[in-house]
């Protein structure tokens, strides 16, 4: 009798270890928080911000699958900029009256849609990495972005340009930003940082002229 309670006593403490390891483990994670704003410091919103593991181990990606949605409106793709993990699926539903011809040339992702209205055609897959520039073969004015990142940890900026990526796990990452505005040499180079139990501040700042914000003026 005293031998079996040493042994469930044995059992218990090992299954409290268990617990309390894995609870640990959920909590070793950091934050990172970026500040996006151009050369005058004024805050950037709307732009792309992304967070991706520098060591493979730390790479290890979600199994769950990513989908997402492309919609066009009033001749506009909604939203102008999407950003999506890779192996994301994309819907692209016309929410229009009018037909559109959704295409793209870019390296990360060539497809095209023909004519059509409504929800007719399965969700294209974007499984490279990279910036996927989407028009329309029937309005020349509609322009939106697909940015596909190879991490889990991304966001757009808010009003104030402030972005918070939570729940990165310890170790090294770089930090990059991108937006349709600003001209490739005006973006700034990408940011590592080492990450860990507590909150990490980057400050990303997009020098140059910007172009406009898109506007809802589409004929």
């Amino acid at each position: 009798m005293q031998t079996q309670g040493l042994r469930r006593l044995r059992a218990y403490r090992v299954a409290t270890c268990v617990v309390a390891l894995a609870a640990a483990l959920r909590c070793a994670a950091g934050t990172v928080e970026v500040s996006v704003g151009d050369e005058r410091g004024a805050p950037l919103a709307n732009v792309a911000v992304y967070a991706t593991p520098v060591a493979p181990v730390a790479a290890k990606r979600s199994a769950v699958k990513h989908t997402a949605v492309m919609d066009q409106q009033h001749n506009e793709f909604v939203p102008h900029v999407l950003m999506v993990s890779t192996g994301t699926e994309v819907q692209f539903p016309n929410s229009d009256n009018v037909s559109h011809h959704v295409y793209s040339f870019s390296q990360a992702k060539t497809f095209e849609l023909g004519l059509y209205k409504g929800n007719v055609y399965p969700p294209v897959t974007f499984d490279q990495p990279g910036v996927v520039v989407l028009g329309c073969n029937i309005h020349d004015s509609m322009l939106g972005y697909i940015v596909v990142v190879p991490s889990d940890y991304y966001a757009m900026s808010d009003a104030r340009g402030g972005v918070r990526l939570e729940g990165l796990p310890p170790g090294d990452y770089t930090v990059e930003v991108w937006t349709p505005r600003a001209r490739p040499m005006g973006l700034p180079a990408a940011q590592r940082v080492t990450v860990a139990d507590g909150v990490t501040k980057v400050d990303a700042r997009i020098t140059g002229r910007l172009a406009p914000e898109p506007g809802h003026d589409h004929g």
